[in-house]
């Protein structure tokens, strides 16, 4: 893409992408995508005491735990 987007998230569950016409553009933003089928997964448990991040897969039943970013 030759020209830039903006992206602005309205809310929490809201993201629209607009290209340089104004137009909508169809988009998606994921964090990690899941090893087993590919599908965003999101984070949904951190230790405060160790950084490590526990990720769920959107669509089947896979879950990382990442250790904290040294």
């Amino acid at each position: 893409m030759g020209e830039p987007v903006t992206l602005v998230l309205d809310d929490s569950a809201n993201l629209t992408v607009t290209g340089p016409d104004g137009g909508s553009l169809p988009a998606s933003l994921s964090l990690l995508p899941c090893p087993a089928c590919g599908a965003p997964m999101l984070p949904v448990r951190w230790n405060p005491w160790s950084g490590e991040i526990e990720w769920s897969c959107t669509s089947c039943d896979a879950v990382i735990h990442l250790p904290a970013a040294p």
